[in-house]
């Protein structure tokens, strides 16, 4: 029981010691709001548990202005609900009881913060004190204005072309039922759209029906049940008489994806995909990596390749965004090319690569070929593509052949965020503080020091960081 005293006071003291130094806060703004949203909060006492939140309560209206002002909350779990335990570094206070406390246009409200259905308008106060006080004697409040706003109609347009590889095949998850999977051709209509998706960094959704797949929405244009507006598609000017998941492709053909109702044409549509599928009758194939990469810390991701025969060399690029990327270094597997020899030209967006045997090459299946180095410099939470515009392999004769290249799709993360809300705030200062404590299940990934435990050291290491005292984890 002592034991367990001791490892408690060290991370409550670290708590105590933000909220002893906590500066008051003030923000008035306003901000939008937009109906049918929903957004995740999980309390930092509880790592399992997730509320969902509409948007237009009075939660969501702090959660975005939060985002506006560049400020932080922390939500607590509780016997009777969510409650709001912070915001920015002034917390509820246990021996006081002074909190964050509310009111909608002048009036108290009967529930939470995550309860409160807003209406355009409302005029929201949080204040910082103990029961009875009001916002006008506190020195910590935040206004708010609620503006609620149907969302605009979205558009969507991509034009490209997509080298799709025959006899490969890839899983379709319709949104509606998560247990059913549908194996498409990578040469079907779908197959070229999911290609495109990879280029292009654009979402596409399958939804289950009694007659197959069917393609539900592109980016964010999305079936409308009321007017029955729906993506349709035709191939070379003649619409199709299959799903896109059952049209085969041939080499050539020019796919066109729009959005409207049964009779429009793309030709009048405000959303539409074109692409020009090239189909090979044999292509290698070339895996940029995928992954997560913490933010300022170099990660190493694979390359690989696939039904390489008879090549002496290839050659291909590797482009990224500098803002949101820094590729330091690129290595082969010997095991995989062994002999080989590697030339390598860093740019500042792209590299050049070249690969010399003085044996023939053979991958007839998928292998790890290299090793790429990469470190994230952009913004947390933000998707970053690796994509090549040049890939070609030579054989005995000096003659050239395309290399299909699958793009990479890179997140960028920071280290300790444990809410995934792109940043260290002081939930997950408090999330730390409790695992240290074993009030809440320990996750490995807050063992920040590397000695095998989440403990005292490991709590006040994320609390320096969010007080800028390191500059990071």
């Amino acid at each position: 029981m002592i034991m367990n005293v001791q490892k408690l006071m060290i991370p409550l003291l670290l708590l105590a010691m933000l909220v002893s130094c906590a500066n008051a806060i003030e923000w008035t703004g306003t901000v939008t709001l937009t109906p049918g949203e929903t957004f995740t909060v999980i309390p930092f006492n509880d790592e399992t548990a997730e509320y969902q939140v509409n948007r237009t309560s009075a939660l969501g209206a702090l959660d975005t202005a939060s985002r506006l002002g560049d400020f932080d909350y922390a939500i607590q779990q509780t016997d009777w609900g969510p409650f709001l335990y912070a915001i920015d570094d002034v917390a509820y206070n246990p021996d006081t009881w002074d909190s964050w406390l509310y009111q909608v246009n002048g009036v108290s409200a009967e529930v939470g913060v995550a309860g409160y259905e807003l209406e355009d308008g409302d005029l929201i106060e949080i204040w910082y004190g103990a029961w009875g006080s009001t916002p006008e004697t506190a020195e910590s409040v935040v206004t708010i204005t609620a503006e609620i706003r149907e969302p605009e109609p979205a558009s969507f347009s991509w034009t490209g072309t997509v080298t799709l590889t025959p006899g490969e095949t890839f899983t379709v998850i319709p949104f509606n039922n998560e247990t059913a999977e549908y194996q498409v051709n990578r040469t079907s209509a779908l197959g070229a759209l999911d290609t495109a998706s990879h280029l292009g960094t654009f979402d596409y959704a399958i939804q289950q029906t009694d007659w197959g797949p069917f393609l539900y929405a592109i980016d964010d244009v999305a079936y409308n049940p009321d007017t029955w507006d729906s993506w349709l598609y035709q191939i070379n000017g003649v619409s199709a008489e299959v799903g896109v998941a059952g049209y085969e492709l041939e080499d050539g053909d020019l796919i066109e994806l729009w959005y409207g109702a049964w009779g429009s044409t793309p030709e009048t549509a405000e959303s539409v995909v074109t692409i020009t599928a090239h189909i090979p009758t044999m292509m290698p194939v070339l895996t940029l990596p995928s992954g997560t990469v913490m933010m300022d810390s170099p990660t190493v991701l694979p390359l690989s390749l696939a039904d390489m025969t008879g090549a002496t060399g290839f050659g291909f690029s590797i482009n990224y965004d500098p803002a949101s990327l820094s590729i330091t270094n690129l290595t082969l597997n010997q095991t995989a090319l062994p002999d080989a020899e590697l030339t390598v030209e860093y740019h500042i967006s792209h590299l050049m690569v070249a690969v010399t045997s003085p044996r023939l090459i053979e991958i007839p299946e998928s292998a790890v070929i290299a090793y790429l180095t990469i470190t994230a410099t952009g913004h947390p939470g933000e998707m970053a593509g690796l994509q090549s515009i040049h890939a070609e392999w030579s054989d005995l004769d000096f003659n050239d052949y395309p290399i299909s290249v699958q793009p990479g799709i890179i997140r960028q993360i920071v280290r300790g965020d444990f809410n995934k809300n792109g940043r260290i705030d002081i939930g997950d200062v408090a999330r730390v503080a409790y695992m240290a404590a074993d009030m809440v299940s320990v996750d490995q990934r807050a063992d920040f020091n590397g000695d095998g435990v989440v403990d005292g050291a490991d709590a006040a290491l994320i609390a320096y960081a969010y007080v800028g005292k390191i500059p990071h984890l």
